[in-house]
């Protein structure tokens, strides 16, 4: 019997890792680097998109939609479209209608029963284009499709060739040096343009992976009438705001960036959870010390890279009436989180299965951070890392106040 392309996958990484980790492979990257061209080159397409999870991520990835992508002639940014729906952890699904050409953002809001209109810089806009990732893939929108396969995995290996939905395609795998995670793609023997992706850590009976699958995939012709949104019965639209004339500044000071997460100065959504160690927590009972709370997951890398800058940065902290929490979140077992905070050695406690409490700081990313003044308020916000010396900066003046 024929094994399908995962099962072999798996075989191949499991018998040739010590041969072939730190190699590119000449066919893998020349499937990756002509499936770049054919989507840069793709001017009007429609497609289907389902986003599944394995393990313990089955309940909680869980998307699916349709996409509209068109690339106006003469245009500096692509158009799209998704219809769909997304499972959000501790909260209703949340249903998508979304249309953004790059400069303004549309979509239906099912709780006000509005159309709103707003900049792609506009906080509301950011979420629900972010929504939108998990049905539309970001080769779609980046100007450099596959740039972290091929250029920041140390192995690009070509599985072999498998029927994805009835369409015959080239199998790749990229994995990183340390051969704990990989990315698969299924890539269109014909027309080069991706129909799967599985983005997988672990090995054998123990892999989890997120899955990204694509059917129905037909070139399109579309005009701008096309990515209207029509505006259902009952429902009011909300324009974009006029935009407001700046007042000249007194000094010539940087303009603040785009605010995403909860508003500093806003107070703090209480939480309660118990630590991997057992032991019961909660914003109450922090009151009177600055907390630092660290949305991370085991299967984001980037929430795994500055474990030795949190380290040095609870070391100076230390006995300064400073709190610092790790929020575990998407976890791939129940014991992954907390058995890689152990090895990691940091020093203060994490929280396990804080999903629900991610939902309530309206984290979109991983890793985030807050800093949380003993007055309980938002002091300092920030997505992704944003250097020891920052991040202690916010602690010190929260310290202050």
């Amino acid at each position: 019997m024929r094994m399908n392309w995962m099962t072999a996958a798996a075989l191949v990484t499991t018998v040739c890792t010590a041969q072939v980790l730190g190699q590119v492979a000449d066919d893998a990257k020349a499937v990756l680097t002509e499936s770049a061209k054919a989507i840069r080159a793709t001017t009007g397409v429609t497609f289907k998109v389902k986003k599944s999870g394995t393990g313990m991520l089955k309940d909680i990835i869980d998307s699916d939609g349709t996409v509209k992508f068109w690339k106006p002639e003469g245009a500096a940014n692509a158009t799209w479209m998704v219809e769909g729906r997304v499972k959000q952890p501790g909260k209703p699904d949340k249903k998508l209608h979304v249309m953004s050409d790059g400069s303004k953002a549309m979509w239906l809001d099912f709780d006000q029963n509005m159309l709103m209109e707003r900049s792609v810089t506009d906080t509301a806009a950011i979420q629900e284009l972010n929504l939108c990732r998990e049905i539309l893939l970001s080769e779609w929108t980046n100007p450099t499709p596959f740039n972290r396969e091929l250029t920041q995995f140390a192995k690009l290996t070509k599985v072999g060739v498998d029927n994805v939905g009835g369409v015959v395609c080239d199998i790749v795998e990229a994995m990183p040096a340390a051969a704990n995670r990989n990315v698969t793609w299924a890539i269109g023997v014909a027309d080069k343009l991706p129909r799967r992706v599985e983005l997988g850590t672990g090995n054998d009976a123990q892999k989890i992976a997120m899955i990204t699958e694509i059917t129905d995939l037909k070139p399109a012709t579309f005009t701008a009438k096309d990515f209207e949104i029509a505006m259902p019965t009952g429902f009011t639209k909300s324009p974009m705001p006029a935009p407001v004339q700046p007042v000249p500044a007194p000094s010539a000071a940087p303009v603040p960036p785009v605010e995403l997460g909860l508003k500093v100065g806003t107070p703090a959504p209480s939480f309660s959870g118990k630590t991997s160690d057992g032991a019961d927590v909660s914003l109450e009972s922090l009151k009177g010390n600055v907390v630092v709370l660290e949305f991370w997951g085991t299967m984001f890398k980037a929430s795994t890279a500055n474990a030795e800058a949190m380290k040095s940065l609870a070391a100076e902290v230390q006995g300064k009436n400073v709190k610092m929490l790790g929020m575990s979140c998407r976890e791939m077992t129940d014991g992954a989180a907390a058995g890689w905070w152990a090895k990691a050695g940091l020093p203060y406690p994490m929280v396990s299965k804080a999903d629900k409490i991610a939902a309530d700081y309206k984290v979109s990313g991983y890793p985030t951070y807050y800093v949380i003044g003993k007055d309980g308020n938002i002091s300092a916000f920030f997505q992704d890392f944003p250097g020891t010396e920052k991040l202690k900066e916010a602690v010190m003046a929260a310290s202050a106040n």
